[in-house]
């Protein structure tokens, strides 16, 4: 894309995407909503026609949209063919100049005899518009046959410049979309920056000044964003630094010697708090509570259940003690 400091736009480029969405919104058929996409196309094509826009770019089909259902891609060509039957008419009155790039031959040979009859019968010497219709086109499908160009000329390519490389890309005879400055208010850029989730290194440095935790527990636990939800779910209302540690340390060590992702554990964050709950009221010392966790972790229940069954509360009552004495 070319910055553009001035008004006057040359190239305009559009991406048609949202058709289908349109059409789900409405419970419509897909192919209503490409049909309302042509229609408004006509619209910018038409005012674009009569301004200073000497290129209007237009992205319809891409590589990859071959990918769809047989029944949409056969719906989609149908309407390239009528659109260019339709449309050729008014084109040529308006001195719309219509150019096509793409893996053309892709297509049945009947769009691909229309698609050649609509270039050359809008082809003028001064046309107000130049239309490029970009089907059957993706970035990595002209790069590719760039490369096989470069092969087939036997180009030097140590010699080749990015002027050079370009001018073998399908999009060679059009000059660069234009790109507008855009001004955003610092009220707008607040917006968007509290609309942002949250970066893994904010995330650290939040971990360690809120929880006090060191820059390595804190590194860790941001690492993945299902760590530092699960950190945070379970060290609500308990003390973080312990917490972090047992993860680290326990916690993760199990995962990783079975290879399961957080997702997959078979201890939740709610047991992992229940069994944090125990050490932290002097129920259970911390050895037990790891033989409790791997018990958790490879048979199930929670820890006050494996506790009680096992008979590992400690004692710390005075009068217990000497009656057991």
């Amino acid at each position: 894309m070319t910055s553009n400091s001035s008004n006057k736009i040359g190239h305009v480029a559009i991406i048609m995407d949202g058709n289908s969405r349109w059409a789900r919104q409405r419970n419509l058929k897909t192919i209503e909503g490409h049909k309302q996409g042509v229609n408004r196309l006509r619209d910018i094509v038409k005012y674009s026609a009569k301004s200073e826009i000497t290129h209007l770019s237009v992205f319809a089909f891409s590589t990859e949209n071959w990918k769809r259902s047989a029944s949409d891609v056969s719906d989609l060509m149908k309407l390239f063919l009528q659109s260019i039957i339709k449309e050729v008419p008014e084109l040529i009155e308006n001195k719309v100049q219509l150019n096509f790039i793409g893996d053309i031959p892709r297509f049945s040979k009947s769009l691909v005899s229309q698609i050649n009859s609509a270039m050359k019968d809008t082809q003028a010497k001064k046309p107000n518009l130049n239309l490029n219709v970009a089907i059957s086109y993706g970035g990595r499908w002209d790069i590719l046959n760039a490369i096989k160009r470069i092969k087939d000329h036997k180009i030097n390519t140590d010699k080749l410049s990015e002027d050079e490389f370009s001018n073998l890309l399908s999009t060679s005879d059009f000059p660069d979309p234009d790109l507008l400055p855009l001004n955003i208010s610092n009220e707008r850029i607040e917006k968007y920056k509290n609309e942002l989730p949250e970066l893994p290194d904010q995330k650290r440095e939040r971990f360690q000044k809120d929880y006090g935790l060191s820059f390595y527990d804190a590194d860790v636990l941001t690492a993945d964003k299902s760590y530092a939800d699960f950190f945070e779910t379970v060290s609500k209302d308990r003390d973080a630094k312990f917490v972090a540690n047992w993860i680290i340390t326990n916690f993760f060590a199990m995962l990783n010697e079975v290879e399961k992702s957080i997702e997959e554990s078979p201890v939740n964050s709610e047991q992992l708090g229940e069994l944090f709950d125990l050490i932290q009221d002097g129920t259970i010392s911390g050895r037990t509570a790891k033989e409790v966790f791997e018990e958790m972790f490879t048979n199930g229940g929670s820890a006050g259940e494996i506790v009680d069954a096992k008979g590992l509360k400690q004692i710390s009552n005075t009068d217990e003690l000497e009656s057991m004495a």
